[in-house]
């Protein structure tokens, strides 16, 4: 049962940081075609987006997938303790 409570949490943090990076990369995506449209510049850079996700992105994702598991737990232990009142 730990074993696969860690795998869950594990996995809920990994999504969570996926979708942080793929949103940050969509914000500078966007951010870059703004400034391409207003000026003819396209910056959008790779490293820009790296950058921006190890420095805040990271501790989010973390945050998110930890906070999502600890309200799944809450959910079950909810639910087990509501299956033994009711027996």
């Amino acid at each position: 049962m730990l074993k696969n409570d860690f795998f869950r949490l594990v996995s809920l943090v990994l999504m969570c940081l996926v979708l942080f990076f793929f949103f940050d990369a969509a914000s500078v995506l966007l951010a870059s075609l703004l400034v391409y449209f207003k000026t003819g510049v396209f910056l959008f850079n790779w490293k820009d987006i790296f950058s921006s996700f190890l420095q805040t992105g990271y501790i989010g994702g973390g945050v998110l997938g930890t906070a999502i598991w600890i309200k799944i737990k809450i959910q079950e232990h909810q639910v087990r303790k509501k299956n033994n009142r009711s027996n």
